[in-house]
């Protein structure tokens, strides 16, 4: 039996000769395929090659797993704003405060999963507050509610001290004073 060898012959994109090499050149930032004698008319381009990965490169000892787009609860840190500004804090038994508005409104989780576009068992997790709602989810349930979830940052830690001085829970011995209130209303002030 023959065997047949096939020589491929290629077009030179330069001058159109047929030719069994061909360089890659680049002529005014073109990328042409020109044969030996029409490569002296441009600069031959070397192609670097990059590797190629099956899998995406993970950090070692760490297993990394997405479980939810919604930041779980972590005690005392409120989430974070995409857009930079942490200005703005979740109130506290936000879940009993949607669940109520929710059912003075006859709706279900359903019905007002549907409405602000989340399911419903997203709602029944802010609702027992194993979830708690981003600025962006907080700013739909206060317009769908007619509720309050979020407030400024800063008057959440100092209507916290407060009222730990009001229940003598404080670090100090010290009572609550009307300075301690002045100091609050100042503050509330100059925010505004």
């Amino acid at each position: 039996m023959e065997s047949l060898h096939f020589i491929v012959m290629q077009h030179c994109e330069v001058c159109g000769r047929s030719t069994q090499k061909l360089t890659k050149i680049s002529i005014e930032g073109v990328h042409l395929l020109a044969c030996d004698e029409c490569r002296s008319l441009g600069e031959i381009v070397i192609e670097k090659t990059k590797p190629k990965l099956s899998a995406p490169i993970l950090p070692i000892g760490r297993l990394v797993r997405k479980t939810s787009s919604r930041p779980m609860i972590k005690e005392g840190i409120p989430p974070k704003r995409k857009d930079g500004f942490e200005d703005l804090s979740i109130v506290k038994n936000y879940g009993a405060l949607i669940k109520r508005a929710r059912e003075a409104l006859q709706l279900t989780p359903d019905e007002l999963g549907r409405r602000i576009g989340e399911k419903a068992s997203v709602i029944r997790k802010l609702e027992v507050e194993r979830l708690v709602p981003d600025h962006t989810l907080a700013k739909k349930l206060e317009h769908i509610l007619k509720v309050k979830l979020l407030i400024p940052s800063s008057e959440t830690l100092e209507i916290e001290g407060l009222k730990a001085k009001i229940e003598g829970k404080a670090e100090t011995e010290s009572s609550l004073t009307l300075e301690d209130i002045a100091k609050v209303k100042e503050k509330s002030k100059k925010n505004i």
